[in-house]
């Protein structure tokens, strides 16, 4: 587990950080990871501070050589925003991969929501 802390000048102001980012591993097959991060900015001329929370969790799983699936969902106060991305892939071979990607993001009040579902293939070429 890591935790950290910061002081720093930010524009006419300064910012105070703090991070949190648990991680579990139990095996190479499973990994689960977090954090959360406060930004507490401070504008003493005019008369402002804002917190923004920042929510993160990843989630990393392999089946076996050929395929996994990795998973990240992020949340902000500041922006009220969601956003959620999953992807699975298949190793065909050393240098070939299918992948297939969701992301969706939920916003804030009156914000659109986005959403996509994508397939890529990479395929590395020799020199």
């Amino acid at each position: 587990m890591r935790c950290l802390r910061r002081r720093g000048e930010f524009y006419d102001g300064y910012s105070l950080s703090a991070l949190l980012s648990p991680s579990w591993t139990p095996s190479p097959h499973f990994g689960l990871s977090g954090e959360y991060q406060l930004d507490r900015l401070v504008f003493p001329d005019r008369d402002v501070a804002l917190d923004a929370h920042i929510a993160r969790l990843r989630l990393k799983l392999g089946f076996d050589i050929h395929a996994s699936v990795g998973a990240f969902l992020q949340y902000s106060s500041l922006t009220e925003r969601a956003s959620v991305s999953a992807r699975l892939r298949h190793h065909v071979h050393e240098g070939t991969d299918l992948w297939l990607v969701y992301d969706e993001r939920l916003g804030g009040a009156g914000a659109a929501h986005e959403r996509s579902l994508l397939l890529k293939y990479t395929h590395a070429i020799a020199r």
